[in-house]
């Protein structure tokens, strides 16, 4: 018997480091909401600022960390742009992972309102074998916000989850984290799956707003198929002549420009993420 092949490769992580500044100007003013007879000291605001700043911070890597997670569930690829000297440029790397197992699956057609089940049912469990026949667990379907209507106003759809003799599934809604909902469940020929969709939505480059999950497409995978690493980070930090590394997935620095009253605080960051297996996740685009 033979072995299964095996290949390595060595990856830099991304360099993800946003920043904000705090003027004493800043600390002068006061700030939104806050009462006209406000007693707050400079230093109470700039407290105040730096807990803001930082999860501000923090909550501007996570979205870039979901962007990367966006594009490896549905293209396996994602291209991570390190941060330069120059901060108009980036050094573009293009993290493939593409196997050669297929990891999408095309319709005949597309699914509309009056599909019968059956179509749909059959494109489901079709996408169902890819995974399993490779020893890889199926458990959750994800939807774009367009699939998932499709589905609920799917009267035959609807009529079998009526059918009490037969076990085919429930829709009864569930908040899960921040922007996930847990929608119910299908049953496909003995394989029952979790209905979740994502509604967060971000902004690109170019200022366009943009769905994480796209509205036509759908994703079958499990929990814990993908994982996050994190390089470390090498700092020189305020008041020490001494670099440090730091293995913390973020890592606040400040920088003080006492000349001029100015305070920088940036958050570093440098993720890795990747699928636990060659290709655990299988998509399709099945609605216009």
């Amino acid at each position: 018997m033979e072995r299964n092949a095996a290949r390595m490769e060595e990856l830099e992580p991304p360099t993800i480091a946003p920043s904000r500044i705090l003027t004493a100007d800043m600390l002068k003013k006061r700030g939104f909401g806050e009462a006209l007879n406000s007693e707050l000291s400079p230093q109470q605001r700039a407290q105040q600022f730096t807990l803001q700043d930082i999860a501000d911070l923090n909550d501007a890597i996570s979205r870039r960390e979901e962007k990367i997670s966006s594009d490896l569930l549905f293209t396996n690829k994602a291209l991570m742009k390190h941060i330069t000297d120059d901060p108009n440029k980036t050094d573009d790397m293009l993290l493939d992972f593409t196997g050669d197992e297929p990891s999408n699956y095309i319709l005949a057609a597309k699914w509309e309102v009056n599909t019968p089940w059956i179509t749909i049912e059959s494109d489901i469990h079709n996408m169902i074998l890819m995974l399993t026949r490779r020893g890889l667990p199926a458990t959750d379907l994800i939807l774009g916000t367009n699939v998932a209507l499709v589905l609920k106003n799917n009267e035959e759809l609807i009529k079998h989850l009526d059918t009490r003799n037969l076990d085919t599934g429930v829709l009864s809604a569930e908040e899960l984290s921040a922007g996930a909902t847990l929608l119910g469940h299908l049953v496909v020929m003995g394989h029952k799956l979790n209905l979740i969709t994502y509604d967060e939505t971000y902004r690109d480059d170019d200022g366009e707003i943009k769905e994480f999950v796209p509205t036509n497409r759908i994703c079958l995978t499990a929990p814990a198929s993908g994982r996050r690493c994190y390089g470390s980070t090498v700092l020189i930090p305020e008041g020490q002549t001494e670099f440090v590394n730091y293995t913390n997935d973020r890592v606040p620095q400040y920088i003080v420009d006492r000349d001029h009253n100015i305070r920088k605080i940036t958050v570093h960051s440098h993720p890795l993420l990747m699928p636990r297996n060659v290709n655990p996740w299988i998509v399709s685009e099945v609605t216009k």
